[in-house]
């Protein structure tokens, strides 16, 4: 009898094991789908307070209380997640995101993480201690795609900013280049009448100067090199006025892109 009810007690602590592991894996599965939904989340996330949201929610559902340092293109700010934060633990965030050398810390029930692009502070970490090590690794797990997403963000923000710079020259460049164009039409238009004019106007007095033969063909000559010289100016204008075209088109595709 004493042999059967010690077969019975190993049978029921062998069953209540099996169960405690299998409520262990099955609650860490469901904290672990609670950080892939925060991940899939992240994707279709573009602002620090849509980020503040996400991670309101998903701390919320772990039940913990925490605070985050984010720092795009040095500009830093606090998400809140939904309290305020007090001023000592901005000087927390502050102090790990300059001294912590160690990705994740712990100290009384607190845990810091930091990225270079973050740091994450949580107010109370679970007391079971089981637990408290899951929590990490999902942390772990989160702040890294935390600092992704921030850094998405900052090099988007860079784009941006580059393309506003490239903006800026290229319209200023353009309005140069359409002056120096306009400018240039103008003196060839003025250079081919004067060229024009002085022809005509040899042309028309020295035939009441008296010349002779020689003397009329040299003039002649001078003359008719003056048009080819006006001929000559006014297709290199022609040339330059299709490169000043060209340079301008591709400034404003360059614009339009």
């Amino acid at each position: 009898m004493l042999k059967i009810n010690e077969q019975l007690i190993s049978e029921i602590e062998g069953k209540s094991a099996a169960t405690n592991m299998a409520m262990t894996v099955m609650t860490g599965a469901a904290e672990n789908g609670v950080v892939v939904q925060f991940m899939q989340n992240l994707i279709h996330t573009d602002s620090l307070k849509q980020i503040d949201e996400q991670l309101q929610e998903t701390f919320t559902q772990m039940e913990l209380s925490a605070c985050v340092l984010a720092d795009i293109n040095c500009r830093k700010q606090y998400l809140e997640l939904g309290r305020a934060i007090k001023p000592i633990e901005k000087d927390v965030l502050i102090q790990v995101e300059i001294n912590q050398q160690e990705k994740i810390k712990t100290f009384s029930n607190k845990c810091t993480l930091k990225n270079p692009h973050c740091v994450l502070l949580i107010r109370a970490m679970p007391d079971d201690e089981e637990k408290a090590g899951r929590y990490k690794d999902h942390l772990a797990v989160l702040i890294d795609a935390l600092e992704s997403k921030l850094v998405q963000i900052e090099e988007y923000q860079n784009r941006l900013q580059h393309y506003a710079e490239l903006t800026t020259v290229t319209e200023k460049t353009f309005g140069q280049l359409q002056a120096v164009r306009t400018n240039y039409q103008q003196q060839r238009a003025e250079n081919v009448r004067i060229l024009t004019e002085l022809t005509d106007n040899i042309e028309n007095l020295y035939m009441h100067l008296g010349l002779d033969e020689n003397q009329e063909k040299n003039i002649t000559g001078l003359i008719n090199d003056a048009e080819s010289r006006s001929n000559q100016i006014y297709e290199d204008g022609e040339i330059a006025m299709n490169v000043f075209d060209e340079i301008l088109q591709n400034l404003k595709n360059l614009h339009d892109i």
